[in-house]
């Protein structure tokens, strides 16, 4: 999942992008590189075996809690590379935040 955007709340960091219906969603968050956070939407969750699922992209969100506040780090996307910007929540009526998950 290619992230939009994120928005930030003490030491929550959402991040929003557009994802499949039928899948769950988890946020990896890595602060282990000065003034960054990277950041990596993943599937948590696939769909059900032999569920039917439209190939609908929704906007949603996934949260994290982070060691400590922004405080001007970047937050970038691992997927691109990218810095991504700040932005106001996605609107959408199914907000996803499944949490971050654990690196390997």
């Amino acid at each position: 999942m290619t992230a939009t955007g994120y928005s930030t709340s003490g030491t929550t960091l959402s991040v929003h992008f557009y994802g499949g219906i039928c899948e769950k969603y988890g946020l990896h968050a890595d602060e282990s590189v000065s003034g960054v956070v990277r950041v990596t939407v993943v599937v948590t969750q696939g769909p059900k075996p032999g569920q039917m699922c439209a190939a609908v992209m929704t906007p949603q969100t996934v949260s994290t809690t982070l060691a400590s506040p922004l405080d001007g780090r970047g937050v970038v996307d691992t997927t691109t590379g990218k810095t991504l910007p700040v932005t106001d929540p996605m609107p959408s009526d199914r907000v996803v935040t499944h949490g971050p998950t654990k690196p390997n």
